[in-house]
């Protein structure tokens, strides 16, 4: 109804975070910078590979798959590591979507393994 206090509900659409403690809420500001530097890394090297603006949110889309695992915190030391695999078999499912594998090697060379 019109005239309302803002409820709860509308108190949490205006604080996103939910009210972190300080340093949960450095963790979140600092990996969000992290994304952000990730995806401009990864829009520049699309740009110089050629590939249209309209295959952009894949491969980012790929990009952040391969960041979140990486910050679960596998190890890639050895090479049949989980990382490895399952970043190897998240390029395969990109693959067969219609993505060039070497790009998506490249993007997870950029992502570094952890």
């Amino acid at each position: 109804m019109q005239g309302e206090a803002i409820g709860p509900a509308s108190a949490r659409c205006l604080d996103p975070v939910g009210g972190l403690d300080t340093e949960s809420m450095n963790a979140f500001i600092t990996r969000t910078g992290q994304m952000v530097t990730l995806e401009l890394q990864v829009k520049s090297y699309l740009d110089g590979q050629g590939v249209h603006t309209i295959q952009y949110p894949y491969y980012l889309s790929f990009a952040r798959s391969i960041w979140a695992q990486k910050m679960k915190g596998y190890t890639a030391t050895n090479p049949t590591s989980i990382f490895k695999v399952e970043s190897n078999a998240k390029a395969l499912l990109w693959v067969a979507r219609g993505l060039d594998i070497a790009k998506l090697d490249a993007i997870i060379a950029m992502v570094g393994a952890p």
